[in-house]
Formats: C-alpha cells, structure tokens, sequence
C-alpha cells in the first residue's frame, strides 16, 4: 500500500475526494485493516470472518494509550476514549454504533462493552459478568437469520454502563426498541423466525415430548430450518447457561420454555368452516390441547379467548364466534402478542438484575452503547421499515447536529472564520413524520381511531394532507406511497397500516388466561404487566404479587381513542434521543462490503452508496479544519490547568490563562514526541484557538492534554484504595 492507503486517518490527508476514498479503504480492507479513521470517527468494513484482532494482547495494546496514533485504527481505541473522557471530565458518553443490517454493528457492539470492561476493570464487580451473560439471551429471542444478514439484530437496543467512584461498572439499564413481532407468524424467502425456536427444537430433541413438540415434521411459523444440527445444540446450552447467570430462576426459564413451545404448537392450529357455513372450527384439537397445558389454562378457555369476540351494544354483551379467515388472523395475532410481551419481561427484568438501586441514581458516570436495526429497503416496506427508517433518519439528525451544525454555529458566535462546510439537513424528512395535523403519524393516528377507517381512506387522506411535505409522494394507481429519505428514495406499502398501528389483541384472551397456572403467561396478559413486573424488585412470585390490593385503582377519565404503536414509539424514540443529547458522542460508522456476506470481496459502489448518505466526505472536511472540542474557558481551566500547573494555586478563567496552558502543554508535547519518536500532525499540539468565551481545539488535541493526567490518575487510584483499606480497618 503507499498514500492514502496507508493513512490511518483519512482526515489528515490534505486532499481526498470519492474515488481516492473508497480506494483508501479497499486497499485497506485487502490487507485486513477494517478499521480507519476520519478524524475522532472511526470506520468499520465488515470482515465476514474473525479475525486476530480482539485478543486480550491486543486489548491490552489499547488501555491508556499514550497516543491514539501510536496505534492502528480499532474499535478498542474508541472504548478507551470514551472511558477516559468520562472519567477525566465528568460527562456521560454515548457511542452510536450504526450501519446498515450485516454492516457487524452487534459484534462491533459486543467488542466495544468487552474493552470497556477491560479498561475498567480495577478488581472485577460481580455485575461484568452478568452483563456478558446477557448477548447469548438477548440475540437467541432478539435475532433472526435475514437476506442480508444470518445473526440480524431484530430490535434496537440501548445499554447503559454505570461506573463507581473507582472507575469500575457496578451496574447497567438496558432498553429495548421495536421488536419485530411479525416475524413470529411469517418470514420472507430466504429468512428465518428468531433463533429461539429452532434452538429449542434441537436442545429438547431427545425429549421433545416435553413440551409436546414431537410428531410434527413441519412447522407453519418456521419458514425454513437450519441445518448445521451441533451449533444450534451448542447455542442452545449457551442460552441456558446464561439465563441463570444472569440472576433467572429455574422456574422463570421452564415458563420461558413453555411459551415459546405453545407458540409454535398454535402455529399448527387449521381452521374448518363450521356446520352453519360461518363459524370456525379447529381441524385437529391435539395442538389447541398441548399449546392450553403449557399455558396453564384449560383448551376450551384457549379456544374461547382467541376465536370469539366479545361485543358490547348498550346493555347487552354479545358474544360472536369468528369465521375461519378471522380465526387465522386471531390466532397469529396471540403468538405475536405473547412473544413481544415475553421479549419485553425478559428485558425489564435484565434491566433490574442489571442496576441496583444504587446504580439506577447514576447518570454522570455512564457510557451508553446504542445498537439498533440498520436503514432498511425490501421489495415490501410496511409499518416496521418506517419506523426502522424514523429511527435511522433521527440518528442523523443526532449525528449532524454534533459534527456540523453545532459546531458551525458556535464559529459565528465566537468569530472564527471556519471551516464552511454544506451538509445536507434532514430536519424536513422528520417534520414530515412528526408535524401536526399533517405529518405522517398524525394522520396515520387519526385514522387508528376512525372505526370505519380503511386502507382506501387512508391512502385518500395521506393524498390530502400531506402534499406540502416534499419528500413525500403518493405512487399513482396504488395502495403506496414514496418518502426521500437521507438514504434515498424508499416505497412503502399502505396496505396493512392501520392494522399495524393498531395491533389489536383478541378482546377476551385477557379474561381466559386471568387463571392460568403459568405464572408468566398469566403475567403477560395483563394489561400492566411492565410495571407488575417492576414491582417484584423487591421478592415476591414471577408476576410481583406483593403490591397492595387495590393500588391504583383510583377514578380514570375516559379513554380517548386506541394508544397507537406509532405513539408509543415516537414517545421511546423522543426519550432515547434526550438521553443521547446529555452524552459526549463517540460515532463508530458500520460499512457493508457486499450482499453476499462474502470475506474478502469489496464493492466499490455498493461502498460509495453508503459514505455518500452517511455524510462521510463532508465530515472529512470538517474534522480536518474544525474543532469538535469547544470547552468554556471555566471548564478548559478547571480541567486542565493540573495539567502543566500546579493545580492547588487558583487561576482567573480569562483567555490569557487559557493562552499560558495552551503554550505550556504545547512544549511539554514536543518533548513527549522528541522522546517517543511520534510524527504527524496529531502527535502535536498546535492550530488551537482562544476565542471570545471558549477555547477551540482540534480532534486530537483532548488526547494529548488528558494524556498528561495519566500518572495522576493511577496515582488517585491507589489513594482511593488505601482510604479505603484504612477505614475498613478501622471499623473491623
């Protein structure tokens, strides 16, 4: 390799378009480099295979590096920054893992947690290990072979790290975003239901019979199977393991075992039209009886709750057996409904296991690690793609409102003529979702809420009102509709929407499993079951019995309309956003080589699509003339005056003293690179700017200041430990 594929940070390069870009990169990735730089951003390229490069020799090479250039490119060195930031500055950090779905944002995920416990780790804390325990859970009920993807994360996650006063995790929330429920009842060519089916059919194969899977050669909610017989069994004992590691109880993993049984076992259940022409009747009960024992309930209350449907006219109930089409439709949507609630009990319950109280209070010292679904384009999108695509289209937003627009507008305020750096702003794509009356959800609600609500006029009032947002735009001739996202043009289906939104579940299965000797599948089918289960913090049986009778049964107002899933996802996305707002950002940027999967094999234009949308050459450009760290001059002192000065005599916060530090550190810099033989322009601490209010400094600059902080750190450590030790003495 020579020029530009040699650069470890392509933001030092002096000039670089596209095409020198993408040859950078690909050259890299031939000789295994899959890590670059641009500027404090790092670039990933998937691999497809494992490579040596996340050993423990190489998680110690990136531990309290001296210098991040004295090293090549990796996710590790990001991990280290984001700790040592956060320690050394008082902020909570974020890193926002993203790509497209098979660009390796779990593994790249799982490797980030991996080096932060590394970094950490001043005598291990019990939670390390309960967190690791976590991934072989939440990829077996979270993930599912796709087209693009064999291990594709099926939902969004949000992980917390919270830290001690030592440095060292002692706790973590976990929070989870849009699981992909329709994935339970069918898959499209190519793809497959979430792993824990199949890991289930092979883990109990000797003993199928069990939980009464035996006897069936097919099943309906498994579109295909996978072959390679010895992984699935070795998963399978992982996820067992694990389960218990965590903090699960013996009987919380049997409930676990049983729904997920009973959900394949309903799958099987075909429907005949009745002696009077219109109600439904079950071909073989045999199914309907296995699938009621699991659950606890009686076949006959199973029956009941899913295939009639309880009217209230006035006075009079009436209640109205359901046709074969309507039973098919109910049916998919309890299995549906009982593993998007099971998900969502296994992941409240992680949270609790995860966080002590004690921890729960954190929110200085914490790292958040985002992992959530890639930006998506089928030959079908429905109501999941545009929420996967909302979510996407936010994280830009995020992503350009901190490396351009912020720092954009904080040039003109202080008078610096900086870099002027055109992006493209996506502000308008959101509006088009959020706006009120006319945004997307606004009108996808209202209709939600119209009883006699089709998809015709639906597709009729999106025409109407939505005709000044301009990326969206009606197809002619058809139930869709096309929106410009940042990523490109994407089409979307109306059929099916309202339905989504909605997401009903059969209005008596909540009163038929009121009963069921499954404590979990009781649980689910209440209403409030998150906050029940929240409430068994404390002890008590699986569902929190423990709180008092009658809480919380005080008068309630009406109900106005359906709580839409549209809704309840923007109000998530809103929270996760205000989260990440608090945070320092650490951007890891996932690319995807190629469609096949294949190691080795780098398609440029496929490549080029990708740091196009993501903004790529623009950041370029202005991590190479900006400055993303912008400190007051209060904070600049207060931070780094120890630095150079001794930090126990008071300093004024005036640019001058700002100046003096600044000038100190830069000659202390060159001794260190004279002394270390470092070379390039980020072994040097030069171009920074004392503006009117705030001090401006380059990428690489935090670095090199925090780095002079090092010996006093290790030193406070063992401070911190002797106090510690001595007043343990004291009181024993």
């Amino acid at each position: 390799m020579s020029g530009f594929e040699q650069t470890h940070d392509l933001a030092s390069s002096e000039s670089l378009d596209e095409t020198r870009l993408s040859n950078a990169l690909e050259a890299r990735y031939g000789a295994d480099m899959i890590y670059t730089y641009v500027g404090d951003i790092l670039v990933a390229v998937n691999p497809y295979r494992m490579l040596p490069l996340y050993t423990p020799a190489v998680q110690r090479k990136y531990m309290n590096m001296l210098q991040r250039s004295a090293q090549p490119p990796h996710l590790y060195a990001i991990a280290d920054a984001a700790y040592n930031q956060m320690s050394r500055n008082a902020t909570p950090q974020v890193a926002v893992i993203s790509g497209e779905s098979g660009a390796g944002k779990t593994e790249s995920t799982k490797h980030f947690i991996r080096q932060i416990m590394e970094v950490s780790s001043r005598g291990r804390h019990p939670i390390e290990a309960k967190i690791m325990a976590c991934n072989p859970v939440l990829e077996a009920f979270g993930n599912a072979q796709t087209v693009m993807n064999d291990n594709s994360s099926r939902f969004g996650k949000f992980v917390e790290l919270k830290f001690n006063n030592l440095g060292q995790v002692f706790g973590a929330s976990m929070s989870h975003y849009l699981l992909e429920k329709a994935r339970v009842v069918s898959q499209g060519t190519g793809e497959r239901n979430f792993h824990i089916f199949e890991l289930l059919l092979e883990g109990t194969s000797n003993n199928l019979g069990r939980y009464h899977l035996d006897g069936y050669d097919n099943f309906r909610y498994l579109a295909s199977r996978d072959e390679d017989k010895a992984r699935l069994a070795q998963e399978w004992k992982e996820v067992q393991d694990a389960f218990p590691g965590i903090g699960f109880t013996t009987d919380d993993l049997e409930c676990v075992n049983k729904i997920i049984a009973a959900i394949l076992l309903l799958g099987q259940l075909e429907f005949k039209e009745g002696g009077n022409g219109e109600d439904a009747e079950i071909v073989d009960p045999k199914p309907l009886n296995h699938a009621a024992e699991l659950l606890g309930v009686s076949a006959e209350k199973l029956r009941v709750g899913f295939m009639t449907n309880k009217l209230v006219l006035g006075s009079e109930t009436i209640y109205k057996p359901l046709n074969v089409q309507k039973s098919s439709e109910s049916r998919d949507a309890v299995s549906k409904a009982v593993y998007d609630r099971m998900f969502e009990w296994l992941v409240t319950k992680i949270d609790m296991m995860l966080c002590p109280a004690e921890a729960r209070l954190e929110d200085t010292y914490t790292i958040g690690i985002l992992d959530i679904f890639g930006f998506e384009d089928f030959k079908n999108n429905g109501f999941d793609q545009i929420c996967i695509n909302l979510a996407n289209e936010s994280l830009h937003k995020f992503f350009n409102t901190h490396i351009f627009a912020s720092e954009l507008e904080e040039y003109a305020a202080e008078g610096i003529d900086g870099a002027s750096v055109l992006f493209t702003d996506n502000g308008e794509i959101l509006n088009l979702f959020f706006d009120r009356p006319d945004g997307l959800f606004a009108v996808l609600d209202e209709e939600t809420n119209f009883p006699s609500a089709t998809d015709k006029t639906l597709m009729t009032k999106l025409e109407q009102q939505m005709e000044r947002h301009t990326p969206f735009e009606m197809n002619k001739g058809g139930y869709a509709f096309a929106i410009q996202h940042y990523a490109g043009p994407i089409t979307y289906q109306g059929t099916g929407l309202l339905d989504k939104n909605k997401d009903p579940l059969p209005n008596r299965m909540s009163e038929s499993m009121t009963d069921a000797s499954n404590p979990l599948a009781q649980l689910l089918f209440k209403p409030d079951f998150v906050k029940r289960t929240r409430g068994d913090a404390a002890g008590g049986d699986i569902d929190g019995a423990k709180s008092k009778k009658g809480k919380g049964k005080g008068k309630q107002g009406p109900k106005k309309g359906i709580n839409t899933v549209s809704t309840g996802f923007r109000i998530s996305l809103e929270k996760l956003m205000e989260r990440m707002n608090r945070c320092k950002p650490h951007f890891v940027r996932c690319i995807k080589p190629n469609l096949a999967k294949a190691p080795g094999r780098f398609e440029s234009a496929m490549v080029m699509k990708q740091l196009k949308y993501t903004g790529m050459l623009q950041t370029i450009e202005i991590r190479k003339d900006g400055y993303p760290n912008r400190p007051s001059f209060k904070q600049f002192i207060d931070t780094y005056r120890g630095a150079v000065f001794d930090f126990t005599k008071p300093m004024d916060y005036t640019s001058a003293n700002c100046t003096r530090i600044l000038q100190k550190a830069e000659e202390k810099q060159r001794e260190v690179a004279a002394a270390n033989k470092l070379t390039g322009k980020t072994a040097h601490l030069d171009k920074w700017i004392v503006a009117k209010t705030k001090v401006f400094l380059k990428y690489w600059h935090q670095d090199i200041l925090d780095n002079f902080y090092r010996p006093m750190d290790a030193a406070a450590v063992r401070i911190q430990a002797w106090t510690r030790r001595y007043l343990a003495q004291l009181r024993f």
